[in-house]
Order: structure tokens, then sequence, then C-alpha cells
């Protein structure tokens, strides 16, 4: 059986967190293993998961999912974001499919209809979604990907230097970025549908600044990773 290690990034978003880790704790198996990385102001969490404060400024989210990998031990990696609710069998469908050489992309589900604070009665909630849209990867054409819901091995994770800490300080494109790198080295990317999460109502997302600026370091990077230059994975 292989052991997961989990790895959810927070900032400032309390609700969120805690309908995320309600639907996520309960999946866990022996072995397992979940953990906050904490980019804002104090959070909490119940156990098992464990949590690591990271606060930057502005909020460096390829240096938190690197914190995550370096705080684990397990040989695969599940990487959710705090808005993520992981629907039931989601630990599972990664676990039985996982592998060298593989980047799992797992489902997810945007939820317009209910927001943060209000969700339906009971745990888990996600089953009263009804007006929710589907898709497998992310909005970014041709490379697809989002690192929201993704597992892949520690190892080929490593292979690539981790999550590229020159997209830090803006928001997007960093979890295509690594999905290029990977390809690069001959990891291939598989839809795994039986991994859902429902991502949970927010307004806030990408200013156009930021999108553009992000956009012009994902060319300049990927350019490097195609001719095999990968960052070094921090210690």
């Amino acid at each position: 059986m292989t052991s997961l290690s989990v790895i959810v990034l927070t900032r400032n978003r309390p609700a969120y967190l805690a309908k995320s880790l309600a639907a996520l704790l309960p999946q866990l198996r022996e072995g397992d293993e979940a953990v906050v990385v904490n980019g804002g102001d104090p959070a909490q969490a119940p156990a098992p998961a464990k949590v690591i404060d990271y606060p930057t400024q502005p909020y460096h989210l390829s240096s938190s999912r690197n914190r995550g990998i370096r705080e684990t031990g397990n040989p695969a990696l599940v990487f959710l974001d705090d808005d993520m609710a992981p629907a039931p069998g989601l630990l599972e469908a990664y676990r039985g499919r996982i592998r060298e050489g593989v980047c799992l992309l797992g489902g997810i589900r945007f939820t317009y209809d209910y927001g943060a604070t209000a969700p339906p009665p009971g745990i888990p909630w996600y089953h009263e979604l009804e007006h929710s849209v589907h898709r497998w990867r992310g909005g970014y054409p041709d490379e697809g990907g989002y690192g929201g819901n993704l597992c892949v091995t520690r190892g080929d994770v490593l292979r690539v230097g981790g999550f590229d800490a020159r997209f830090d300080g803006c928001w997007g494109w960093e979890d295509t970025a690594l999905l290029v790198a990977l390809k690069t080295v001959g990891v291939e990317l598989e839809e795994c549908h039986e991994a859902m999460t429902y991502h949970q109502y927010h307004e806030q997302g990408m200013i156009h600044g930021e999108k553009n600026r992000n956009r012009a370091v994902f060319e300049a990077v990927t350019a490097e990773y195609k001719r095999g230059i990968y960052p070094e994975f921090p210690q």
C-alpha cells in the first residue's frame, strides 16, 4: 500500500480550510500524513493534520508547496488548496494509480451555488451540490494542469527541483510550469477522474497584471526546462 503525504496550502481562509479538512481527514489511512502550510495569520487544524506556519508577503505559492514537500516523508505527494473539498474516494483513487513516471491530475467541480460560510448542513456537504461545472484540467491552454488537485511521486518532483520559486509573489502558472518540467523528463500526465474535489466558491481571483507577469515568467522558465535546466530544490 502506498502511503500518501497530503499538502494543503492556506492563507487567511479558515472557513474554507475547515470544510476541506473535514472532507479530507477521514480519508487518511495508516501511514498517511496531512500537512497544512499556512502562509498567513495563525491557523488551526484538527489532528492528525499538522500546521506549518510559513507566512510570506506577498503569498509565495511555490515556496509554500516546497516547504510542504520538505516537511513530509511519504513517497507519493497529493497537493490540494484550502478551497478544495475532496470528494469521497479521492485518496484511494490516487493511491491505486500513482507510480513513478506518472503525474495524476484530479477533477475539479466548481461550486458557484454555495459560499464558504453557508454550506448545506452536514459533513460531507458536497452531496448537496446540483449546479456545478465539471472540468479535469486548468484553464491554461496546451499544457493543462492545476495545482489545487494533483498527485505525483516525491522522486519525480525532486528530479525537476520542485515548484519554481521564480513565480513567488504573484498568483498562478507555477503549477502548470511544474507539469511542463515533469513532461520534459518523461513523466506522463494522466487524468484521474475518480479523484474529485469541489472548489468552494469565492470571488477573489488573479488580477490582470499578475496573470501577465506570471505568463512571462512561465515562458522564460519553461524554455529552460526544455533545455534540461531546472531549479535546485531548496533545502
